[in-house]
């Protein structure tokens, strides 16, 4: 029986006071100062607003948190399930809402929890997390990766008709300060060191800022470590609630136990999502809230709405990033002037979703490759991120990006068991169904499958409107 408003008021503020009361006994600790007391209580109060019942058939919002394959999750798989006219538009470099509009049922942006605010009341959550380590590693690797592109001289501006990745939070941050980092050390770098070392290290070299150094810079703190709590938190810095900044530079400033009580509020929210997924268990993700939502994995799949906004929503645009949402008209721009069934693609929504993410993943490796051969040393070698540069990582520098995002380990290993007893209690209801194969051969040709007599197929490429996996 879902729990009445009041009724949530009064949990969410025990929750809060009694994270506080255990902080304070620990250790002896009870210097949690007055200001960061009334900076708690006050984040208190804004999630208990949000505590009611939900119902993701009206709407689900897709919390973005970057680098967990949410892309591949979120245009791979809920866009293709999603009818079209069933799509809010693209929210990821502002979010662009009208709930006058009908129909609008699936978000999806790089948002923290406070966007709730913005949301019909009962919208439902679904994220994915992913094991912090690798996580950290990987935003390194990508902010690199996009900041090699500016060192081509044949650098073009990005398509209009798509999201540029440097408009997009946390990469509008990070990978400026990435850009000046390369272009800096490519004017200062000594070429003739360059060619007396015997290998390449990656995370360690001329090119770039090192990963030991990045790791402990300030904005590293700001937007990287324990990036996962601090969105289900709603207090990252693209928050839309004020009390974000005092709340984070409590985190920074006070005593550990601080930690507990946002790390409690963090897990008490993430027991409400609709759907919590792991980067690392990907397909039982998927198959899970598939589920969850008694949405058929063999059921249909539909392409993308031609992109038909026009350049005079420009200016309005303009407008809207200062106060994050756009005009009433924007919602509607995409014009959908064709009913659903003429998006419907050939094949089942398990077999879009293989071929799109077979697709991008090979898309991925290619861009990847050629931005990165632009960081290459006078004799020939160049930048190989990877699994076995990770391997040879100093198991000194794991440990310490561990130890930064302490409050992430914990909460990703919550969202793991979450996603387990949901798995096994789907199981016991017999409405998981799994994720079937492709064939081999279009598995590693990505070529457009089709559709037999016994219908086993794979669908249509579901065209990808980002320049760069958020």
């Amino acid at each position: 029986m879902p729990y009445s408003r009041e009724t949530s008021v009064v949990i969410t503020a025990i929750t809060v006071c009694c994270a506080i009361c255990m902080a304070r006994g620990q250790q002896g600790l009870d210097n949690i100062s007055g200001e960061c007391q009334k900076a708690l209580f006050s984040l208190g109060k804004h999630h208990q607003a949000q505590s009611v019942p939900v119902n993701p058939e009206h709407m689900l919002y897709f919390l973005h948190i970057p680098r967990t394959a949410g892309r591949t999750f979120g245009v791979c798989f809920l866009k293709q399930a999603w009818a079209p006219s069933r799509r809010c538009k693209k929210s990821y470099d502002v979010l662009r809402l009208n709930t006058s509009v009908p129909g609008c049922g699936l978000l999806s942006s790089h948002d923290d929890y406070s966007v709730l605010q913005h949301l019909p009341t009962d919208a439902a959550i679904a994220t994915q997390l992913r094991d912090p380590v690798d996580r950290v590693l990987s935003m390194y690797e990508f902010a690199v990766e996009v900041a090699a592109r500016q060192l081509h001289p044949n650098t073009t501006q990005p398509d209009p008709n798509k999201m540029d990745t440097r408009k997009v939070w946390p990469w509008s941050i990070l990978i400026p300060f990435m850009e000046q980092e390369v272009k800096g050390r490519a004017a200062t770098r000594n070429h003739e060191e360059d060619t007396q070392q015997t290998s390449l290290d990656p995370y360690n070299n001329g090119f770039v800022i090192s990963l030991a150094d990045f790791i402990e810079h300030p904005l590293a703190r700001e937007l990287v470590h324990d990036g996962q709590t601090l969105q289900v938190l709603g207090v990252t810095t693209y928050s839309h609630w004020k009390l974000a900044g005092p709340v984070r530079q409590c985190l920074h400033g006070e005593p550990p136990p601080i930690q507990q009580v946002l790390l409690s509020l963090a897990l008490k929210e993430l027991r409400r999502f609709v759907h919590v997924g792991v980067m690392e268990m990907l397909d039982e993700s998927v198959e899970a809230l598939a589920a969850t939502l008694k949405m058929p994995i063999d059921g249909p799949a539909w392409r993308n709405v031609p992109n038909t906004t026009a350049q005079s929503d420009e200016a309005a645009d303009r407008a809207d990033e200062e106060g994050f949402l756009e005009q009433p008209h924007s919602q509607a721009s995409q014009q959908q002037t064709e009913p659903d069934s003429a998006y419907l693609q050939e094949a089942p929504l398990w077999a879009a979703y293989r071929w799109c993410t077979a697709r991008a993943r090979k898309k991925n490796a290619v861009r990847k490759h050629k931005a990165l051969a632009l960081l290459t040393t006078p004799d020939g070698r160049q930048l190989q991120f990877g699994h076995e540069a990770r391997a040879n990582l100093d198991p000194k520098l794991i440990a310490r990006i561990r130890e930064l995002n302490s409050m992430d380990v914990i909460l990703h290993q919550v969202g793991k068991d979450l996603l387990l007893t949901r798995r096994k209690d789907l199981h016991a209801a017999h409405r998981l169904q799994r994720l079937p194969q492709l064939p081999a051969r279009e598995q590693q040709t990505c070529t457009q499958p089709t559709v037999d007599s016994n219908n086993e197929a794979a669908g249509d490429e579901s065209k990808q409107t980002t320049q760069d996996e958020l």
